[in-house]
């Protein structure tokens, strides 16, 4: 493995959204020990996670649009941290058909549509005015398969699960049997992490998953990094398709390096944040964008701080 000279990336705090139950705030609960019920034979101490959003999405524009599973939260900022929708529980253009179950997954498009699962039979296709501009029915003409999830891939596909009835992709408005929750690149291949050690990656590539997520042919890919260190490892989804993203715990300070990784398999660049800052309240995955930037979402105790980590 050669030695790379890596790009540094430089970080940009675009904005800082408070916590709260306010327009312009997201909402969080901190998690909390609940000490036992004296009153109560055997009672013992019990824990609350908290809540809080369960997932980001940057758009084009670069808007960050925010979704809760747990707090009917779906809320979308501009990068200054300005409100430029609001369509969650309780709030004034909060509207049924858009969801009403606990959100489960959000994707924007090219032309700034949200595509909205929920659990339900449909996933709602809304504009950012709040309007519902069509319903989606992945696994029609059974109308009452629930969707559970959406992975996007890079080239604007979905890929639609169901516990019950498996995975299909849709494209340029029609649907086909057969995807991959899995990472997708721009040569067709999907990836997916097999197995790792201290010094090296296999990785798992396939191509033509059914709707199992299986493929009849799979190849295993040996990278070997001697000098690098590898405590947990997963690929992270998201970028233009033409690089494998993964997130690397190389150490136990709390520090994770998100690696860049050719097509070739080298070891291109490399990010490092702290993901497990004993300051943050909350945990956020990074959102990888198409045009390479990488946004972090630092959730502290005054509320979610936005970063936006150019590659220079």
């Amino acid at each position: 493995m050669p030695v790379f000279a890596y790009a540094e990336y430089t970080p940009e705090e675009l904005c800082a959204i408070p916590w709260g139950d306010g327009v312009e705030q997201l909402k969080h609960k901190p998690a909390e020990v609940i000490p036992p019920d004296p009153d109560v034979i055997g009672s013992d101490y019990e824990t609350d996670a908290g809540s809080g959003p369960s997932d980001a999405f940057v758009d084009k524009n670069e808007n960050i649009i925010f979704y809760s599973f747990d707090n009917g939260q779906l809320k979308g900022f501009n990068n200054a941290g300005q409100v430029i929708f609001d369509f969650s529980y309780g709030a004034p253009d909060y509207n049924s058909d858009i969801f009403t179950n606990q959100i489960t997954g959000v994707y924007v498009d090219s032309l700034l549509r949200l595509y909205v699962a929920d659990d339900g039979y449909s996933v709602s296709v809304v504009d950012y005015g709040g309007n519902v501009l069509e319903k989606l029915y992945p696994f029609a003409p059974d109308s009452t398969v629930h969707v559970s999830w959406i992975y996007p891939k890079y080239d604007g596909r979905l890929c639609f699960d169901s516990a019950d009835r498996g995975l299909v992709t849709y494209s340029d408005g029609e649907f086909s049997p057969g995807c991959s929750a899995g990472f997708i690149a721009a040569n067709g291949s999907y990836y997916s992490i097999w197995s790792y050690s201290l010094h090296s990656i296999k990785l798992n590539k396939y191509q033509n998953p059914d709707s199992t997520g299986l493929a009849e042919t799979r190849e295993f890919i040996d990278i070997g990094f001697p000098n690098e260190t590898i405590y947990e490892t997963g690929i992270m989804s998201g970028g233009d398709g033409s690089k494998i993203y993964l997130a690397v715990t190389a150490d136990t300070t709390g520090f994770v390096e998100i690696w860049e990784l050719g097509l070739d398999y080298n070891l291109l660049n490399k990010m490092t944040y702290n993901a497990y800052s004993t300051e943050a309240v909350w945990g956020l995955t990074p959102f990888i964008h198409a045009n390479g930037n990488i946004y972090e979402f630092r959730c502290l105790e005054d509320g979610l701080h936005v970063f936006r980590w150019n590659r220079q």
